[in-house]
């Protein structure tokens, strides 16, 4: 799956309902987020929702643009 442009409160509830759909097709999804340029928490969220601790399904993100790289170090994932 790709990601690219803004993913923000209003267009995040979309990406989690497909990142809910990829996730039931796969255990695992991988999300190249090489092309987006900005993200807010709810975006964030969405993107990250799909990653269960308890079930050992994975987020995997490729093309990690710098600053959501800082972003998710900052939170520790």
């Amino acid at each position: 799956m790709i990601i690219a442009g803004e993913v923000d409160v209003s267009n995040s509830e979309a990406l989690a309902s497909a990142l809910a759909a990829a996730r039931k097709a796969r255990g695992e999804i991988v999300i190249d987020t090489g092309d987006l340029r900005f993200i807010d928490l709810a975006g964030l969220r969405a993107l990250l929702a799909p990653a269960s601790f308890v079930t050992h399904d994975a987020v995997r993100l490729r093309n990690v643009p710098p600053y959501l790289g800082r972003l998710l170090r900052m939170l520790d994932y």
